[in-house]
């Protein structure tokens, strides 16, 4: 090696010697994830992982109320240095402590500082029950059970009522009965009962209603039974004289509608779903492609779509061929394109049931996960995914004191149904459960009786929201509506 080579190596290292430690003591303090995010007021001694890089051992950690410099009632009891990506604080919460998004800054003896915004934030406790008021709908006449399957933002209600033949209802303050299509009526044999479910319904001023009409027909005991099953939608004033028309001449079930009322989604054509889009008077069917879900060294069966919001955004759920486990997705109309949403660790199949309008880019998910394969464990859980309509890429939240989770507004708030332990005699308490980021879990019991459970919620004017589903009075279920202020 020459002279001149031997000094210029010489000088870089020296140089490199001299540079390394001046870049370390200016390197950029990251804060980037706090684990929990959460508390409820009056939390005592909780540990939180601050996740991020450049930490040392003097690192001193402030939780201040988000854009603000204010603590908001979170006192840092303790700070643990584990590694240059990772502290451990130990905090109190004030019974009185803000309701916020908090942002956690971390400061070095240095006089370096990096902050993380909205990474943290405390909750109430469980809210008082006498924060909403519950209806009990009552059922068409003659009937004994009923359900509400959905509810507009004016808080007007569709289900089933029934005792025997199961009718379509649509509630606005009194209960109407929906009637069966003319093709329904028109179809033999006339001795054969239609059985008429609403399942969904879109806002005003011109509400529509869907649903499906259905029967099975068994003329001898020596052949088998044939099963009839059609999509169906209401138009018109829903209290007086609605027309009921089929969406298609092909076989099928719709089971949600758009709030605009452009959009229906159901089943039926052996895809992962199908949908309706409204073009004038008529319904132009879609289906949404098995292969545009991607399943790794397996393939789906078939699936169901179970809701759609305005942008033309659905979910649902898809069947694997192989044990038909099944798994939640989302589909976007307008780009055709699909994805199977994450499942948590220590689950194995997923559903989603909800999904919200688009808000800054993401849609709110609502759904189930479940830890076995058929579905016969009390042990699911309900979940909210956060899903990026451009990406299809989503994260997602486990809502620990739902068994399930079945509708969510734009903003985020769930309502589901939360199952007790066992009794002694084997039967599980079911409560509907009302649930928002910054508030908590609210128990939505009912007026009379004992079980409750949600299917759908809507966000009225106001700030009011309105979540339906059926309570247990005396042994019989009936549609039930709660108006959270």
């Amino acid at each position: 090696m020459s002279k001149w080579k031997r000094i210029n190596l010489t000088f870089l290292s020296l140089l490199v010697m001299v540079l390394a430690p001046a870049g370390a003591a200016f390197a950029q303090i990251k804060v980037t994830a706090a684990t929990p995010a959460s508390a409820v007021q009056g939390t005592i001694s909780l540990d939180v992982v601050v996740s991020g890089s450049g930490f040392d051992s003097t690192a001193k950690v402030q939780y201040l109320v988000s854009g603000t410099t204010n603590p908001g009632g979170i006192t840092v009891r303790s700070v643990r240095f584990n590694n240059a990506r990772e502290l451990v604080t130990t905090i109190d919460v004030a019974d009185t402590a803000v309701l916020s998004y908090f942002d956690i800054q971390v400061t070095l003896d240095s006089g370096r500082k990096g902050k993380g915004t909205t990474l943290f934030s405390v909750k109430s406790r469980t809210a008082s029950t006498d924060t909403y008021y519950s209806q009990n709908l009552g059922t068409l006449p003659g009937d004994k059970y009923s359900d509400a399957w959905d509810v507009n933002a004016a808080g007007n209600v569709v289900g089933r009522s029934y005792l025997g033949v199961v009718k379509a209802f649509y509630w606005a303050g009194t209960m109407y009965r929906l009637p069966e299509s003319a093709a329904a009526r028109d179809t033999p044999p006339y001795t054969a009962a239609w059985d008429v479910e609403a399942t969904g319904i879109s806002n005003g001023p011109d509400e529509i209603a869907v649903g499906y009409e259905d029967r099975t027909i068994c003329e001898s005991s020596n052949e088998p039974c044939s099963h009839e099953q059609y999509p169906v939608f209401w138009t018109g004033d829903l209290s007086k004289t609605p027309a009921a028309v089929r969406l298609d001449g092909a076989r099928g079930v719709a089971f949600g509608i758009n709030p605009a009322g452009s959009i229906a989604v159901g089943g039926g054509g052996g895809q992962a779903g199908a949908f309706w889009k409204r073009e004038g008077n008529s319904w132009l069917r879609g289906n949404i492609p098995l292969g545009t879900l991607v399943c790794e060294s397996c393939e789906y069966d078939s699936g169901t779509a179970y809701d759609v919001n305005d942008a033309g955004i659905i979910v649902g759920v898809v069947n694997r061929k192989d044990d038909y486990r099944g798994f939640a997705y989302v589909y976007n109309t307008q780009t055709a394109t699909g994805a199977i949403l994450p499942i948590p660790a220590g689950f194995v199949q997923s559903s989603a049931y909800a999904v919200g309008n688009t808000t800054g880019g993401v849609v709110q998910v609502a759904g189930v996960v479940s830890p076995c394969s058929d579905w016969s464990c009390d042990s699911e859980r309900g979940i909210r995914w956060t899903v990026d309509v451009t990406t299809l890429q989503a994260s997602f939240e486990i809502l620990d004191q739902m068994a399930w989770a079945e509708c969510v507004t734009d903003q985020g708030a769930v309502a589901g149904t939360h199952n007790s332990e066992r009794n002694r005699r084997g039967a599980i308490t079911q409560t509907a459960v009302f649930w928002k980021q910054l508030s908590g879990y609210v128990s939505l019991k009912p007026t009379s009786g004992s079980d409750s459970t949600s299917r759908a919620m809507s966000a009225g004017s106001n700030g009011t929201t309105f979540v339906v589903g059926v309570v247990n009075s005396k042994g019989y279920w009936t549609a039930a509506r709660w108006v959270i202020p």
